[in-house]
């Protein structure tokens, strides 16, 4: 029906139609090909960024048993000192007042990094509050916080949609708990509380930065796909 609208002549005149962060498990690149041909169309695919996954165990013992066993002692290490030192997960429910929530994820993401700080402009500001209200009227929202000492240290900005975690956004206080390495404990947390909940993915989103691979994540790809008349 798209596709019949876009050749209508009816619609406004177009050349170029240009799809982004298409998945690539997505039906849309075996789907438009097709249309495309049957148009006359040209069209183009090419891979625009990798997406690493993880394919979580039925527990959390079984996920920690299928990656690099340094990292294995690494996390465990950390977990048991975090553990020690008071460290807990917080999840914001149905209940909870998301806007407060909100107001202590965005000052952790401003003070993680100063190129978060300079990100976070109004707009940005206040799209999470309206993503995160309509998010958690969804029953979809997943704002994790770490507290040390009934403190919020650091969080988590995520999506659970159909079994699997998306992970959007983090917010870390970098001159507090240092020793505490709480970036890596609330992402093993996170896991953790994705398996219990039964999760079958988590997905850390798009880029290849190194700490993912370091969970045991694999890269899928999203792709780009452009269409020309």
């Amino acid at each position: 029906a798209v596709f019949e609208a876009f050749h209508s002549p009816d619609f406004p005149q177009w050349h170029t139609l240009d799809f982004c962060n298409v998945p690539s498990a997505s039906p849309t690149r075996t789907i438009l090909p097709k249309l495309v041909a049957k148009y006359g169309y040209k069209w183009q695919e090419s891979v625009q960024e990798v997406c690493p996954i993880i394919k979580l165990a039925d527990t959390f013992d079984g996920y920690l048993d299928g990656i690099d066993s340094k990292q294995r002692r690494e996390i465990n290490r950390k977990l048991r000192r975090a553990q020690a030192s008071g460290v807990r997960l917080r999840a914001v429910g149905a209940e909870d007042d998301v806007k407060t929530a909100v107001d202590q994820f965005l000052t952790l993401l401003q003070s993680s990094t100063f190129e978060k700080r300079d990100w976070l402009n109004d707009g940005r500001r206040a799209l999470f509050y309206d993503v995160a209200a309509a998010a958690q009227k969804a029953n979809t929202l997943q704002l994790l916080f770490v507290e040390v000492n009934g403190e919020r240290a650091a969080a988590l900005f995520n999506f659970d949609y159909k079994g699997r975690i998306w992970v959007y956004n983090s917010g870390l206080e970098p001159n507090a708990y240092g020793p505490l390495s709480l970036g890596v404990v609330l992402t093993a947390m996170a896991i953790e509380y994705a398996i219990e909940n039964g999760c079958s993915e988590f997905d850390f989103l798009r880029g290849n930065e190194i700490y993912k691979y370091r969970f045991g994540a694999q890269d899928t790809t999203i792709h780009r796909q452009h269409i020309t008349k």
